[in-house]
């Protein structure tokens, strides 16, 4: 690993990646890659790297395996409680060196896609999109967000610099069974420095608001609270697809929810406990009604 550490010191971590539990998977700029997994059992998954395109040796083996980079992409099988790394000795940066900006060796800037969505058990969100580096639109190359900060999922990518980029969030189930949000393509300007994409499922951008969902209720040990509704981002009566509140102010259980703008819906609270049973509220469903601006809040109590 000295060559591999010695390539890549000084560049920016970017194209971090979680295709599976364990499994990472980063890059340093564009002059290495690393994807370690610390699971049981060996993981085939492709990633974006962000190198230039070419055969590299893996130097965890010290080169008895090599890597292919195809439009930036690359196909790696880890073994468990292993590694696979590889560097482009003939990368070199000259300006703005892990500064943030655009990469001078690659053309690219770091992206971070960032989208609010509930998801079932076993379904993870992506982003695929125009560019190589979101897969060309293609599902099976798209680029798997981290759900650590669930119910918002996020990673960063390695785009081109100042280009237009079109692009979409998907949700994949365990069976490998593609959902594409419904709204319009979205679009990301870039240019020379970094860039952020804060989007919602289903929401497009300039219709959206946000609205803090609040209720006093009171929960036995392992049970949590949760809003669901008429409209896709409140799970469109799904219950599991309903968002989780937080118990950070117990018995207040709140969440800001990004809906959309000008639109009247309705909702409910709903309680899951440890196995997923599901409780109601009683009475009839709630009702609310978003204006042309932000900042809404209501605050309820469970019925």
């Amino acid at each position: 690993m000295i060559g591999w550490h010695n390539a890549a010191a000084g560049y920016s971590v970017a194209n971090w990646q979680s295709p599976a539990s364990n499994v990472i998977g980063f890059g340093r700029g564009g002059a290495g890659f690393v994807a370690v997994n610390n699971s049981s059992g060996a993981n085939t998954s492709t990633y974006t790297t962000g190198l230039a395109d070419g055969t590299y040796p893996n130097v965890i083996d010290s080169g008895a395996t090599s890597v292919t980079v195809t439009g930036g992409r690359a196909s790696l099988t880890v073994p468990a409680k292993g590694a696979v790394a590889f560097y482009d000795p003939d990368y070199v940066c000259t300006v703005n060196c892990g500064g943030g900006g655009t990469d001078p060796g690659t053309g690219t800037v770091t992206a971070t896609f960032g989208e609010y969505a509930s998801t079932a058990s076993g379904t993870d969100v992506y982003v695929v999109g125009s560019v190589p580096a979101l897969g060309g639109w293609n599902p099976a190359n798209a680029v798997k967000l981290s759900s650590s900060g669930y119910p918002v999922w996020k990673t960063d990518v390695s785009v081109p610099g100042n280009s237009a980029i079109a692009y979409k969030y998907i949700k994949k189930d365990s069976s490998g069974n593609v959902t594409w949000e419904s709204n319009a393509n979205r679009t990301l300007t870039t240019g020379t420095t970094a860039v952020a994409a804060d989007n919602s499922w289903n929401v497009a951008d300039a219709d959206a608001t946000d609205l803090t969902f609040g209720v006093t209720a009171t929960t036995v040990y392992g049970t949590n609270v949760y809003v669901v509704g008429s409209v896709p981002s409140l799970g469109s009566w799904n219950t599991a697809d309903a968002i989780p509140l937080s118990s950070a102010s117990y018995p207040y259980w709140g969440r800001l929810v990004i809906v959309p703008k000008s639109t009247s819906f309705t909702y409910k609270y709903i309680k899951k406990d440890a196995s997923g049973t599901v409780t109601w509220e009683s009475g009839s469903n709630r009702a609310y009604t978003t204006g042309s601006g932000a900042g809404y809040a209501v605050s309820d109590t469970w019925n």
